[in-house]
C-alpha cells in the first residue's frame, strides 16, 4: 500500500560537508601528517603502473622527490601517465574518484596500491598551497596547472610545456617544515617507499631497498645474511637474530 506522504516527496542530492570529511580522515584516517608524503608518492607510483599498461614502448619509470628548505617546498615528479583537463577534473578533483579505482574494476594488475580516491587529499593536510603541473601521454603537446589553496575550489589553466608525467608541489604550511629537510624526507621515504619496485630518488642512488626474496641467492649463507641485513633495516631498538620466511600458499604454522 503506498504511503499517502508520498506524493508530497521529492528527491533530493545529498550534500558533502567538506571541511568536516577533511577534519575526520586527518584525525582518523591518517595518523600523522607526514603520511601525505606516502600517499603522493604512491599516486606517482601508480601514475607509472598506468602508463606501462597503457602506453607501449613506456619501460623506464622514474619518481623523484625533492624540497627547498628555504621556500618550505616538497616536491614529487614522476613519468607516468599525466591528466588530461578532463582527468584532473573527474579524478583529481573528486573526492573518493580515482583512476587507480578503474584499473581495478577493469581486473588491473595487483601492484597498485590505491584504493580509494582520497590519497591526493593528504596534501591539504601538510601545505597551504597544493600546485599541480602536468601532461598526459594521450595529449603531450598540452600541459595543466592545478592549484588550490584548500580542498574545497581549485584553478586549472593552461600551463607550459613539459615532459609527459606530473609535477606536485605542495608550499608547506607551519606545522609541515620538516618535510623540506632532506634527512626527515629520507626516513621516511626508506620506511614508506623501500619496497617499491619503481625507483624512487631524492638522491643518488634511489632509496628503494634491496628486497632479498624477490631474487633469492641459491647460497643458503648468503640468502640468511641478506634476510637479516634487510630486517635490521627496520628495527631501531634491537638487532634482529633471524628471519622466518613466509611465503604465500604457505599453510605451516610456527611454533
Amino acid at each position: 500500500e503506498e504511503c499517502p506522504l508520498s506524493v508530497l516527496s521529492e528527491i533530493l542530492t545529498s550534500q558533502v560537508d567538506l571541511p568536516g570529511l577533511m577534519k575526520v580522515l586527518g584525525n582518523h584516517l591518517y595518523s600523522t601528517p607526514q603520511v601525505a608524503l606516502r600517499e603522493l608518492v604512491q599516486n606517482a607510483h601508480d601514475s607509472c603502473i598506468r602508463r606501462q599498461l597503457e602506453d607501449p614502448g613506456f619501460d623506464s619509470p622514474c619518481i623523484r622527490v625533492s624540497c627547498d628548505p628555504q621556500r618550505k617546498q616538497l616536491m614529487i615528479d614522476d613519468n607516468g601517465a599525466g591528466l588530461t583537463r578532463q582527468e584532473i577534473v573527474d579524478y583529481l578533483a573528486t573526492v573518493g574518484r580515482g583512476y587507480t579505482s578503474k584499473l581495478r574494476q577493469q581486473g588491473g594488475p595487483d601492484n597498485l596500491i590505491g584504493a580509494f580516491g582520497l590519497g591526493f587529499l593528504s596534501a591539504y593536510f601538510v601545505a597551504r598551497l597544493v600546485e599541480l603541473r602536468t601532461a598526459s601521454y594521450q595529449e603531450p603537446e598540452t600541459a595543466w596547472h592545478f592549484s588550490s589553496k584548500g580542498s574545497e575550489r581549485f584553478q586549472i589553466g593552461a600551463s607550459e610545456a613539459r615532459p609527459v608525467g606530473t609535477r606536485v608541489q605542495l608550499h608547506l604550511n607551519d606545522d609541515s617544515h620538516d618535510l623540506a629537510d632532506r634527512e626527515c624526507l629520507l626516513s621516511l621515504l626508506r620506511d614508506y617507499c623501500g619496497l617499491l619496485k619503481i625507483p624512487v630518488w631524492l638522491n643518488d642512488p634511489p632509496i628503494n631497498l634491496a628486497v632479498p626474496w624477490r631474487q633469492p641467492d641459491p647460497n643458503p649463507l648468503r640468502q640468511r645474511h641478506a634476510e637479516l641485513e634487510f630486517a635490521r633495516q627496520f628495527e631501531r631498538r634491537f638487532r634482529p637474530l633471524c628471519t622466518i620466511p613466509i611465503r604465500p600458499g604457505d599453510r605451516k604454522s610456527v611454533v
